[in-house]
């Protein structure tokens, strides 16, 4: 989908932030469900960048405090 193209750029923007690649980093993801105080991961804004950044090799460490 299209929104998920865009969510992947984003973490393609990362990426040429941190030099280019973020393989063999550690990546921290906070906020991972849609909305605040559920625990409802469907459509997740966070799944296509998490997905995105381990494609890429990073390792990704993620939190939800408000899920």
């Amino acid at each position: 989908a299209v929104n998920d193209q865009r969510k992947r750029a984003m973490a393609r923007k990362v990426a040429a932030a941190l030099g280019g690649s973020v393989r063999d980093k550690t990546i921290a993801v906070l906020g991972l469900t849609f909305k605040p105080n559920t625990d409802d991961m469907r459509d997740a804004p966070s799944i296509p960048l998490v997905t995105a950044f381990n494609d890429m090799g990073a390792k990704v460490r993620a939190y939800d405090p408000a899920g």
